[in-house]
């Protein structure tokens, strides 16, 4: 059986956003498929069966392959040389990698794009492109993925109870993107009002606490005696399990929001200057609220609480409560 390597870089959501070309790799050639990434990530392709191997490209040794003429290490060499085929979505612009990669012994390499355009076809349309090159085509129906996680995996802090729970993540990796975090609170007053029964999980992790969102939302909910449980800078499967055990997920456009919609968990997402058509979540209970005229200033809780209680998620769970 041949071998192929993936190679991803990037943050949380260009990997995830991946995860459908990866999918049509494993499925549709009878081929190991190996990932080389970052290894918080990669423990989330492997659980859900689409990797056979997984290596973490975090080695000291692996940046000798962006030298140009560098003294290669022989391990990596021979590494990179028993692969049939390397799909690359690194930055190489300059060609460097690649012309090392040639000079390890890799005869077929497949280069991706690092980053999406912002303007054309979906994400992961333009991701999956690349593995036309191996007649491999990538249906539209089959860009919303949904990971099914092994069960051997640790177990969530919190389980589904009885209750409607709605989880939060305020933050992304640009302010540019984030809401005004006192929106957010004032959802969440709103959203307690609708349901006194509501749970709410406050989601937050390394960005946040960086920038100070963690502390300043969680802060004035305590103030304001909004009930809330904090998932605050856990692992990336714990959190991934922690939001398994929610109804609903509100997010903007971040790593975090796409982890909710490929764990197939209804979700609403925010968007402000980045293009939906492009980076939205390509999943049917993936609802898009665009904010007018892409400024998140002019997006007001009400019209967020009006999205959320009509996604068919809470109109089914408020259905659930009648009857």
């Amino acid at each position: 059986m041949s071998r192929i390597l993936v190679i991803r870089g990037g943050a949380l959501g260009d990997f995830l956003l991946t995860l459908p070309a990866i999918r049509l790799l494993h499925e549709g050639l009878d081929a190991d498929v190996e990932i080389l990434g970052y290894e918080p990530f990669l423990g989330l392709a492997k659980d859900a069966g689409l990797a056979t191997a997984t290596r973490s490209m975090e080695h000291a040794a692996l940046s000798l392959f962006f030298v140009p003429g560098a003294e290669l290490d022989e391990e990596w060499q021979a590494y990179f040389a028993g692969f049939s085929v390397v799909i690359s979505y690194l930055y190489d612009p300059d060609d460097y990698f690649a012309d090392n990669l040639e000079k390890a012994g890799v005869e077929t390499l497949i280069r991706g794009i690092h980053k999406p355009l912002n303007a054309g076809l979906h994400a992961v349309a333009q991701l999956a492109a690349p593995l036309e090159t191996l007649a491999l085509f990538l249906d539209e129906e089959d860009r919303g993925i949904v990971l099914e996680l092994g069960s051997e995996a640790p177990s969530a802090p919190s389980t589904k109870r009885s209750a409607p729970r709605i989880a939060f993540h305020p933050g992304s990796g640009s302010p540019s993107k984030n809401w005004d975090l006192d929106e957010w609170t004032r959802l969440a007053l709103l959203l307690q009002e609708q349901r006194s029964d509501l749970e709410l999980l406050l989601v937050t992790g390394e960005v946040e606490e960086e920038h100070g969102i963690a502390d300043h939302v969680s802060g004035i909910w305590k103030q304001r005696s909004i009930r809330f449980e904090h998932l605050r800078a856990q692992p990336l499967r714990q959190v991934a399990d922690a939001l398994s055990a929610t109804d609903l997920f509100v997010g903007q456009d971040s790593g975090v929001t796409h982890l909710a919609s490929v764990l197939g968990i209804p979700t609403v997402v925010l968007f402000g200057p980045t293009n939906p058509e492009v980076w939205a979540p390509p999943h049917k209970a993936t609802r898009v609220l665009r904010a007018p005229g892409g400024q998140l200033g002019q997006l007001p809780a009400e019209s967020v609480l009006e999205e959320i209680l009509r996604h068919p998620a809470m109109v089914s769970l408020s259905e659930s409560a009648e009857s």
